[in-house]
């Protein structure tokens, strides 16, 4: 059968898959289903229910996305189904479902805007919710003070006063005293108690399996959020709470409660600084940790642009716990018993999910060029929500290792169609963002799209890329030498393998990392014949005061303080704009306007340098949209993007 071109709206047919959660009992799961709508410009929500055979959509409004089990047989989410709900901007409502049928009943009315919430008894929530820190007390508020609130943050919306770092976060402009509370919500009485003291910002929130005990990291400061926390137990039944971790030496990312074991999955950074993987301590007492594995890299970090909210890489049991790792190009399921561990889920491919299901493992991920579905433990296939691939051509990724900088280093690339029968071709070189993140065998919707408009496609995971150990993800201080020395030793392994690429008609992208990147190899050669650059970093001295991780982010990975004159030497020397006087490559800078990660301000500066330097270049801002534009973006905005990207190549590499 002669498979048919793959198209780049053809993402609007993609169905996304996340939040996998397993019943009390484990007989059934259920999970978040999206799909993009252009129409409406959003994405559609529903939640579906699955017994590992059959499954069943159980809510039908299409915005319904944060749940929780209740029971075995009952659903819990949280919803505005009616206009009167979506006008008050304060109050949660809790829908119940039942699934053997019948209507969503509202159950829980909470006067507070409610971030996730958990079902710790009959008659218990808890939840988590934001703040101002002017108003600690605000779920006491009457309606009549509520309204006072809003009136004077109305009447003074004509300015901001900031106190603090970050004094924003992407995508969600100023969070200058917005902090994070866990309340006790008593479902018979309609009551809230606050079990977090004001002033703390709630981070990791773990329940253990018998609802007696919350574990929660916490952070506390005033002018400047730590990148330490701190490690809290609540006894739900005594009502006190306990400090665990109360020094600020340690990142911690999940706690871990096993029967007569209390593990903890945090890193100290003290090595190599933002970096370092995470390690696995057992908690002997207050502050008392021992390491029992190091350089875990938690959690599956292989990109695509295919994919729409996650799931917990962690599943916590009675005695042991499951966890999901990158490895080289690809993601791992590791058990964890008895202080041993054990592969239980390798293949090529990106675990996005995976839950225990009548004691039988299945895993939701990107597998064999395919979008993301259902599969059991040997790669058997258990749902069919993306067929839509099913008649398109697929490149397959055609694997190249090499040697660079004393370590292999892992690439691919994508053929187009016909590859054979083709002379002269024109490639596209993309670059992954992070820059510990890293690429894989998995379906990547825009090199997709170019590979089957003839385009050879090549991608690899340089130093800095996650998978190999620490020692391997460690770039402070290096960024623009190591890294690019790989990537430009890569495309001539490629045009080695490949010599029916015309080595005048390449292009290059990336985007955060790679748009760094992309800006970096514009001011170090010409080799490339265009360049489109996104969401990128091109001053690393201006970065440091305007993006939300700018203060720590760009000091630790460039080895380098702002306040010396050694320190601002540094972080010129590592930023793009030093080597402005030598940009000639043709340049689409793409940037967004909330993305507060790598503001715009970036983007600016670099394509005012382009056209002062009368290097053609154009710059395409998206509006209201933020650093994660290619992967959660407005399906509008997306399509506008990738166009002007495609077109971008296809004007400087067609000629």
């Amino acid at each position: 059968m002669t498979k048919s071109q793959i198209k780049l709206k053809d993402f609007l047919n993609f169905k996304a898959i996340s939040q996998i959660k397993a019943s009390p009992n484990k007989e059934q799961f259920a999970f978040v289903l999206a799909t993009p709508n252009e129409k409406e410009n959003n994405y559609e929500r529903v939640i579906y229910v699955s017994d590992g055979t059959n499954f069943k959509q159980m809510t039908a409004l299409k915005k319904e996305s944060n749940f929780v089990w209740q029971d075995d047989n009952h659903l819990l989410f949280a919803t505005k189904r009616f206009k009167s709900e979506e006008e008050s901007t304060d109050n949660t409502y809790i829908y119940r479902l039942a699934l053997d049928g019948g209507e969503a009943q509202c159950v829980y009315e909470i006067n507070i805007p409610v971030n996730q919430f958990w079902v710790l008894d009959d008659n218990t929530l808890l939840l988590s919710s934001t703040y101002h820190t002017e108003h600690p007390n605000f779920y006491q508020y009457s309606k009549t003070k509520r309204e006072k609130v809003a009136k004077e943050k109305k009447e003074n919306s004509d300015w901001h006063e900031l106190s603090q770092i970050p004094f924003w976060f992407n995508g969600t402009q100023y969070i200058d005293q917005v902090r994070t509370r866990l309340f006790l919500y008593d479902t018979s009485e309609k009551t809230l108690k606050p079990i977090t003291q004001a002033g703390l910002d709630i981070g990791s929130v773990v329940v253990n399996r018998d609802k007696t005990k919350v574990y929660y990291t916490s952070q506390s400061y005033k002018t400047r959020r730590p990148q330490k926390s701190r490690l809290y137990e609540y006894d739900v039944q005594t009502k006190e709470t306990q400090a665990l971790i109360s020094t600020n030496k340690y990142a911690v990312r999940s706690v871990v409660p096993l029967k007569g074991q209390l593990l903890v999955l945090a890193t100290d950074n003290k090595r190599l600084g933002l970096n370092q993987n995470t390690a696995l301590y057992q908690l002997d007492g207050p502050n008392q940790l021992d390491l029992l594995i190091d350089d875990i890299d938690l959690g599956n970090s292989i990109g695509s642009d295919v994919r729409l909210g996650a799931s917990s890489p962690i599943l916590i049991e009675d005695d042991y716990f499951i966890y999901n790792t990158t490895v080289d190009g690809h993601s791992e399921l590791i058990k964890f018993k008895d202080n041993q561990t054990e592969v239980i889920f390798s293949h090529e491919g990106a675990v996005d999910g995976f839950v225990l299901n009548q004691e039988q493992l299945i895993v939701m991920g990107l597998f064999n060029q395919q979008l993301q579905d259902f599969y059991d433990k040997d790669l058997n296939r258990l749902s069919t929500f993306n067929t839509s691939l099913d008649d398109k051509y697929l490149s397959i990724p055609q694997k190249i290792v090499f040697e660079s900088n004393n370590s292999d280093i892992s690439g691919w690339v994508l053929l187009p169609k016909d590859y054979d029968q083709q002379t002269q071709l024109k490639a596209i070189l993309d670059i992954h963002g992070g820059p510990k993140t890293a690429y894989g065998e998995v379906y990547y919707h825009e090199m997709q799209v170019w590979a089957n408009m003839g385009y050879v496609v090549m991608y690899c995971n340089p130093h800095g890329s996650s998978g190999k150990g620490d020692e391997f993800s460690d770039i402070r201080g290096k960024y623009g030498t190591i890294d690019y020395e790989d990537i430009m030793t890569f495309v001539d392994k490629v045009l080695e393998q490949y010599p029916k690429i015309n080595p005048d008609k390449i292009g290059v992208t990336g985007g955060s990392y790679g748009g760094f990147m992309t800006n970096w190899i514009i001011g170090h050669t010409n080799r490339f014949a265009c360049a489109v650059t996104q969401r990128s970093i091109s001053n690393w001295l201006s970065f440091n005061g305007v993006s939300d991780i700018g203060y720590y982010f760009a000091e630790d990975q460039n080895a380098a303080t702002l306040y010396s004159k050694e320190g601002q030497e540094k972080l010129w020397f590592h930023s793009p704009l030093k080597y402005a006087a030598n940009f000639s490559t043709p340049t689409l800078v793409v940037h967004s306007t909330d993305d507060y990660r790598c503001p715009i301000d970036q983007g600016y500066q670099l394509y005012s340098a382009l056209i002062d330097r009368q290097v053609d270049t154009k710059m395409l801002i998206l509006k209201d949209e933020n650093h994660d534009l290619s992967r959660s973006g407005k399906p509008k905005a997306r399509i506008k993007r990738l166009t002007e990207m495609t077109q971008w190549f296809d004007k400087y590499l067609s000629k």
